[in-house]
């Protein structure tokens, strides 16, 4: 097993693995976008700072702490090799890089495929995980023979592999239970492989699609740095840091996720427990712990697994078992897995270590059986010699550099600027110093006939009306992708319009964009960061800045800064960007993209705060306690269009300077009641209201609170 490594050895592995994965990026750019406000739903903009003034001090040369270690280590995984729970088919949105995955409808449905087939290997009598295993052929799962060992004896085919009686079964359930007989019995092992880390098992399945293997060689997908994810379930770790393991899994374990990532070059040679000589193993860098073992490495290009994952070395590279080198075996063939066309000649190298297993010892086998009764293995972690590579020690798991402010620091090389964060509707932090720009966009604004429906903007009351601030005699003031009505008694947006193509995007970074004050309005009628600064108030968009960088590079770079206009921010306790429902107010629109077959990709939007007459006053702006949301889509599986409403709450949280619970309310709301909480007239789009009465709750009509991320759109049928 690997030793804990030094704080310096982590922090030169650290520059490493980020200078790794940037690629072809210069590093200051790369570090800028990891930090930016994509995929960092929930973050408290203090540990973005912190991150940020980690990342300051090692681009000018300066020692880093721990701490700021820790913070940017973090976020590097978060926003480039997260890893997120799958629940059924879906799965959250991947930020950066992997965005593609969920917002191409067919890499989405192709990746989606493979999840029925991957399962967890449990040992019910011992109430124990063993690791991850797939199905490959009928009625035939594939998992390590580091994994098969926790419940067998032997090496080969046949009567030389001898299963102990101890029910170890495959559970394909997003959430197994190891101390359920629940699963289905892993009984009969058609091999252990002599060179590979690979098992074959025999069990009596449901009607489960079987994932082909990949016959692409290595070097061909190391020449694409291939995109993969890793399909498998994830254990705790104790060779890492609880701290650390939480910021990537959520102390959420044994449960099915999804971790993107590429294939690689290989920095180390590999050997197995059983072998001396290096085995020319695929390497790839998705995030991943030990009960990964076994896991699906699945080429998101064809769906088919390019890997049989079976170890790694921390911040330094992950190993696999390449399909193609499991084509090159004909036992392997001959068993039944299924391979991709092109299964290539065989590999007449393995033949000597077939040789020996060809005929079973009957006596040696019992022997190590009545052995692993006396002391039966608990432990589903390989041990290697010191020099070996350790197995399933995470290669992106951030791990405990000390307790933070103990003084120590660690010097890991020139990076730059994280960025600023990303809250509840896009919060990127608090009014800290009294700079800003004033100027205008030459934005065309929103556009009501964006879709194959029109979505006109909300009618105003009279009342309303002469509130709102005129720009060329409309109530809307146009920006790049995005028109807003401002209030004037208020000071803030009564809504903002926008529209999102998804096919089109862009990742841009904010670095070197300040807040922007409108010179079109008269400051009076605009909160400025005199009401954001030194308070637990954070600049939150309306119109999310990642939603609107799409188009032409240019015309996106527009969006990009029209985006920091005062007149798209509204007020947001700290507290709120930080909370779980908060991420999933952020989440709306990537839920709609990932989880519906959206048209075209395009999406319109509308939202804002909810204006009412009990909101207290802060620094002369009444603060909102409500925001809502409004999403139309055409919907191709039903060629339905539809609009879905949303309201969200944060009013427990209005002045409170201390630490606050998690007491946001999300709720799916009728378009009738979203009139009723604003004073809006939505009366054109409400024949295209996909609010489900069926699913209204005691809280009254028109509503029903949506309680986790898979509830998001599950209720938008027409």
């Amino acid at each position: 097993m690997e030793k804990t490594i030094t704080p310096d050895e982590h922090a030169k592995r650290l520059l490493q693995y980020v200078n790794s994965i940037a690629g072809d990026t210069p590093m200051e750019e790369f570090v800028d976008f990891i930090a930016d406000d994509d995929g960092l739903e929930g973050v408290s903009t203090k540990r973005i700072k912190k991150a940020e003034e980690a990342a300051m001090r090692a681009v000018q040369g300066k020692s880093v702490s721990a701490e700021g270690l820790y913070h940017l280590e973090a976020i590097v995984h978060r926003k480039n090799r997260p890893s997120h729970r799958i629940y059924g088919k879906k799965f959250d949105p991947f930020p950066g890089e992997f965005n593609f995955i969920t917002k191409d409808p067919r890499t989405l449905k192709r990746i989606r495929n493979t999840f029925p087939a991957v399962g967890r290997i449990d040992i019910t009598d011992l109430s124990t995980y063993a690791g991850t295993g797939f199905v490959v052929g009928q009625n035939l799962v594939m998992t390590n023979r580091h994994v098969a060992m926790e419940f067998t004896m032997g090496v080969g085919r046949g009567k030389r592999v001898k299963i102990f009686d101890l029910r170890a079964e495959v559970d394909f359930d997003d959430e197994p239970s190891f101390e359920q007989e629940d699963g289905f019995v892993l009984h009969e092992c058609v091999m252990v492989h002599p060179y590979w880390d690979m098992a074959l098992f025999k069990a009596d399945l449901p009607d489960i699609e079987p994932l082909r293997l990949s016959t692409t060689t290595y070097p061909t997908l190391r020449k694409r740095k291939q995109a993969i994810v890793a399909v498998g379930y994830p254990a705790f770790d104790d060779r890492n840091g609880v701290k650390a393991q939480k910021e990537i899994f959520g102390d959420q374990y044994e449960v099915k996720r999804i971790a993107p990532g590429r294939v690689s070059n290989q920095k180390r040679q590999v050997s197995s427990k059983w072998l001396s000589s290096p085995v020319a193993a695929l390497t790839h860098d998705a995030s991943t712990l030990g009960g990964n073992s076994g896991s699906a490495i699945i080429d998101v290009e064809s769906g088919t697994v390019a890997a049989l994952h079976f170890g790694g070395k921390y911040l330094i590279e992950n190993y696999g078992v390449p399909g193609y080198e499991l084509a090159r075996d004909p036992r392997v063939v001959d068993a039944g897995v299924l391979f991709a066309p092109g299964v290539p000649d065989p590999n007449l190298d393995l033949e000597p270590y077939w040789e020996n297993t060809e005929s079973p010892s009957d006596d040696q086998s019992e022997s190590d059986y009545r052995q692993y009764q006396r002391n039966p293995a608990r432990s589903h972690q390989m041990k290697t010699n010191p020099k070996d590579v350790t197995f399933e020690v995470p290669l992106h798991i951030t791990i405990s550099l000390g307790r933070p402010g103990t003084g120590n620091v660690y010097h890991i090389g020139p990076v730059h600027d994280p960025g600023d964060g990303n809250g509840a509707t896009d919060v990127v932090g608090q009014g800290g110093d009294d700079e800003f720009d004033i100027g205008e966009s030459k934005g065309g604004g929103y556009d009501h006939k964006f879709l194959s429906e029109t979505v006109p903007t909300p009618k105003l009351s009279k009342k309303f009306a002469k509130d709102a601030f005129k720009h060329n005699g409309s109530h809307l003031i146009h920006y790049t992708h995005f028109s807003v009505c401002q209030s004037k008694s208020r000071s803030l947006p009564r809504f903002v319009a926008w529209n999102i193509d998804g096919s089109n995007m862009k990742q841009l970074s904010r670095k070197g964009i300040r807040f922007i004050r409108d010179s079109r309005v008269p400051a009076e009628y605009q909160a400025g960061n005199e009401l954001y600064k030194n308070n637990a108030y954070d600049r939150g968009h309306v119109a999310r800045r990642a939603d609107l960088n799409w188009g032409p590079l240019k015309e996106a770079k527009a969006a990009n800064r029209d985006s920091f206009f005062f007149t798209n921010m509204t007020p947001q306790h700290e507290a709120f960007n930080q909370s779980a429902k908060g991420g999933l107010w952020g989440e709306l629109e990537n839920a709609v993209f990932e989880d519906l077959n959206v048209d075209k990709l395009k999406v319109s939007v509308m939202a804002g705060p909810i204006f009412r007459d009990t909101d207290k006053t802060y620094r002369d702006v009444k603060i909102p306690d409500d925001f809502w949301k409004l999403i139309a889509f055409h919907d191709e599986d039903d060629d339905e269009f539809k609009v879905a409403a949303y309201i969200i709450s944060q009013g427990d949280l209005v002045f409170t300077e201390g630490r606050v619970d998690d007491e946001f309310h999300l709720y799916q709301v009728s378009l009738s009641k979203l009139a009723e909480e604003t004073g809006l007239d939505f009366d054109e789009l409400t024949q295209h209201d996909s609010f489900d009465s069926s699913t209204e709750a005691v809280f009254g009509s028109g509503l029903r609170e949506v309680g986790s991320r898979s509830q998001l759109v599950s209720q938008t049928e027409k």
